[in-house]
């Protein structure tokens, strides 16, 4: 493979490993940095919608960290509500708390 390509000696040494079964890296985050992370678009959509209708406001006043958390609690419900982040886990046709 290396008389074939003009990769670098330590590309064709990870491609060899992962063809072997090997591992590229052993942690993304020794790799990659995330730097900002943006809603996808029902996300945004619902969080949209509760700014408009003012829910937040109803929530809390202040801006901080648990009104963040509130908002996001409601907005997975809303987006998935089997989720097991949205707190609710449906069962034998009732609702229970997880």
């Amino acid at each position: 493979m290396t008389h074939e390509t003009q990769l670098p000696p330590h590309i064709i040494d990870g491609i060899k490993a992962l063809f072997d079964g090997g591992v590229a890296i052993a942690r993304a985050e020794d790799v990659f940095t995330i730097r900002q992370s943006r809603p996808q678009g029902h996300v945004t959509a619902v969080l949209d919608t509760l700014r408009r209708i003012e829910m937040v406001r109803v929530l809390s006043r202040q801006p901080g960290r648990m009104l963040d958390l509130d908002v996001a609690a409601i907005v997975v419900y809303i987006v998935d509500p089997a989720s097991r982040l949205a707190g609710w886990q449906s069962g034998a046709g009732r609702r229970r708390r997880c």
